[in-house]
């Protein structure tokens, strides 16, 4: 007896698609490296950090974040979209050998 919650015909199989990405925040990601940014400059100007630390501490924070924003939604980190798989059929629906 099919799942009446089921929207496909008893003899299509389910479908795969792509999960929506989510909405990205610019305003968000940009106020992240502006912060790195500052942070940096404060160190730099006032801290009495020398300038190879600094970039060297930006650098890797700005990749960092690159790297969250790239990978952080991936199918097995391939920075590709996941996939959304159909929920596996119920025990009366499947098939019996």
């Amino acid at each position: 007896m099919p799942n009446e919650a089921s929207a496909q015909p008893e003899n299509q199989a389910p479908q795969a698609s792509l999960k929506k990405a989510p909405t990205e925040d610019k305003q968000a990601t940009w106020a992240k490296i502006e912060a790195v940014y500052n942070a940096a400059k404060t160190a730099y100007l006032t801290k009495g950090a020398t300038l190879a630390n600094v970039l060297d501490s930006l650098s890797a924070t700005l990749t960092d974040i690159k790297n969250a924003e790239t990978q952080g939604m991936g199918g097995l980190g391939a920075g590709q979209p996941e996939m959304e798989l159909p929920a596996p059929p119920a025990p009366e629906e499947m098939p019996t050998a």
